[in-house]
């Protein structure tokens, strides 16, 4: 799908884009597409200096407070509590605005300090910062310092709808109204014309069927493997699998429902072309009829 519209190869082809590369790449490649950073954390705060020109109006920034197999192996240091990964968090997306709109930012804050620091292309107009919240204290601090809330789909309603509770609460505490913010969705959907191929598609991604207290702290990929294969009996259970678009379409509903406006579908299967082009042909005309 990257060489219809003339995207390099990734640098490294094993380890495939960096979402920098990939964000960069598809701003020069396309007019339209919208492009949404994944989650970046405090632990990897980069320059923003890229993403500052005018071609990256279409971009949103995402970050989040981090997880612990993707950060302790970059910054070599203990996990920290979420207390000390959301304050890191706050700081880093009020110096990442500051770069963004001064020509010098001297801080000097409890986790980041810079003196007379600058980025050279700076954004003409601000580029929204969009916070992941998977639980109801990181769901109040969305309303502090994003302008966008993530999450991601498959869970039970009760934990959106403290989610949504949690942003209202937060911004009962400030200035802001919980209408300010965008409310994006990840939906995990197996769509293909053939219902095998639909469930097997789900099979490399079990680990994200494995619950909280079954991944605890794990930090080695290894051992996340492992715990993976323990639910690969369920890996399904994550992600709306079916052959029926309009089922499909049933289910992406309940989302829109809950109050989500904008709705990213990720798909499982390896061969990309494969669902996408299903999913464009078959339950994109859906959407749009009932949606617009």
């Amino acid at each position: 799908m990257l060489e219809e519209v003339s995207v390099p190869a990734p640098p490294n082809p094993r380890f495939g884009f960096s979402d920098e590369d990939l964000a960069y790449s598809l701003s020069f490649a396309t007019t339209d597409l919208g492009v949404r950073y994944g989650v970046c954390s405090p632990q990897r705060f980069r320059s923003m200096s890229r993403p500052a020109s005018t071609r990256y109006r279409r971009v949103v920034f995402g970050v989040g407070s981090g997880e612990a197999m993707n950060e302790t192996r970059r910054v070599v240091e203990p996990w920290p509590a979420f207390k000390e990964r959301s304050n890191r968090l706050a700081e880093t997306v009020d110096l990442i605005r500051q770069l963004w709109n001064a020509e010098r930012v001297t801080s000097g804050g409890d986790n980041y300090q810079t003196e007379k620091a600058t980025i050279y292309d700076r954004p003409d107009q601000p580029v929204p910062i969009w916070m992941a919240a998977g639980g109801p204290r990181a769901a109040q601090l969305v309303v502090r310092i994003g302008d966008g809330f993530t999450c991601t789909g498959g869970k039970g309603t009760a934990l959106y709808h403290s989610l949504f509770e949690a942003v209202s609460e937060g911004a009962a505490q400030s200035s802001r109204s919980p209408e300010e913010l965008t409310n994006m969705i990840e939906i995990k959907v197996s769509y293909d014309r053939d219902a095998e191929y639909a469930m097997r598609a789900c099979q490399p991604w079990a680990a994200l069927a494995l619950t909280a207290e079954e991944k605890g702290g794990t930090e080695d990929p290894l051992e996340m493997e492992r715990l993976a294969a323990t639910a690969a009996d369920r890996a399904h259970t994550r992600f709306i699998v079916s052959s029926d678009p309009h089922d499909v379409v049933k289910k992406i509903g309940r989302y829109v429902e809950l109050g989500f406006t904008e709705l990213v579908c990720r798909l499982p299967g390896e061969d990309q072309n494969r669902q996408i082009g299903a999913c464009a042909e078959d339950m994109l005309p859906l959407l749009q009829e009932r949606w617009g």
